[in-house]
């Protein structure tokens, strides 16, 4: 009978296992408040209910062991970017994957110290700043709360960034958006003529984004930095074809201060966007297409948060969310079209 049992469960484990196939609708599913989040509860209760529709009957402990692999950070619950984030290879090395966009929440086990400088060797997990109590998991994978006061300065310091840092890596608690914007004032007309007959239109606009971060976090965000890359396209018509300019502008914007669960909007640089048409009774000798035109491709942003041992925190967005696939970072301005003047 035990040999029976070990086997259901190593094929509940295995079956379990299994990766997630479709992140986004996986993830919806199974988040039943929508609060951008699963909570192991909501993981097991969904889980219980496939295995009984399918007769397999998994054990609990399976879907705590498949939770726990989900679980990145180790913080009880899961979102969305743990799911389609590639895997790290180690959690033992925080300043190694300090660098990438979720490093700071995801780094494993360090050592603290005591007032009394004895070490400590653990990794937060969550931390009530209203207790001031810590919850710290040992190597031996024992939690205990702990009043962060017992801790040296520096890490009280971390475990109070580790808090902010976990917030601003929340896509529920730290919200990033782009718009695009036209600027129509200084949309222009001008009209060409040939031997004195009017041939042609050239209008020039001028198009960007209006970035908008929300903070939920009961905490200020202090120098936070918008990197962004807006791709877009110029056609126009040489000698022989058709031909498609492709370019970036590239800025960074500054926030010195974004106050506790405040909004707050701001607007990148402009693209220049040519759309030069010829009228219908004329055409180009190549057999390029009479309109060249010019148009946004998309906005990728990486927003910075620093903290005090010289790191920073970075989420990244794109829109539309498919762009980062398409596109190259860019780390200057490729100007193309009349951008270049």
């Amino acid at each position: 009978m035990k040999r029976i049992i070990a086997i259901i469960t190593l094929y509940a484990a295995a079956t379990l296992a299994a990766a997630v196939p479709n992140p986004n609708s996986w993830f919806k599913v199974r988040d039943a408040n929508s609060d951008g989040q699963i909570s192991q509860k909501e993981f097991i209760r969904h889980q219980t209910e496939i295995s009984e529709r399918q007769s397999k009957n998994w054990p609990v402990a399976s879907m705590k062991t498949r939770f726990s692999s989900l679980d990145r950070n180790g913080d009880g619950v899961l979102l969305l970017s743990e799911l389609t984030q590639p895997k790290q290879t180690t959690r033992s090395s925080p300043k190694q994957t300090a660098t990438k966009p979720t490093a700071f929440c995801v780094s494993g086990y360090r050592d603290f110290l005591g007032k009394n400088g004895k070490p400590i060797r653990g990794k937060v997990l969550a931390f009530d700043k209203h207790r001031e109590l810590v919850t710290i998991q040992k190597d031996n994978r024992r939690t205990h709360k702990v009043d962060v006061g017992l801790f040296s300065d520096e890490d009280q310091t971390y475990v109070r960034e580790w808090q902010i840092a976990k917030g601003f890596n929340s896509e529920s608690r730290f919200k990033i958006s782009a718009k695009r914007k036209q600027f129509e004032l200084d949309r222009k007309r001008h009209v060409h003529k040939y031997y004195g007959v009017e041939n042609a239109q050239t209008t020039i606009k001028q198009s960007g984004y209006e970035i908008t971060l929300e903070s939920r976090i009961d905490t200020p965000l202090k120098n936070v930095a918008i990197e962004y890359c807006i791709y877009y396209e110029q056609g126009r018509a040489d000698c022989e074809k058709q031909v498609t300019d492709e370019g970036v502008m590239r800025g960074v914007l500054h926030i010195d201060k974004l106050a506790p669960k405040a909004k707050t909007t701001l607007k990148t640089d402009p693209v220049k966007l040519r759309k030069h048409e010829l009228n219908s009774d004329w055409h180009y000798y190549s057999g390029a297409e009479n309109k060249q035109q010019g148009k946004v491709v998309g906005i990728w942003l990486r927003v910075h948060l620093p903290l005090s041992d010289g790191q920073r925190v970075t989420r990244q967005y794109s829109r539309p969310d498919s762009l980062k696939k398409k596109c190259t970072w860019s780390d200057h301005t490729v100007p193309v079209g009349i951008n270049r003047r």
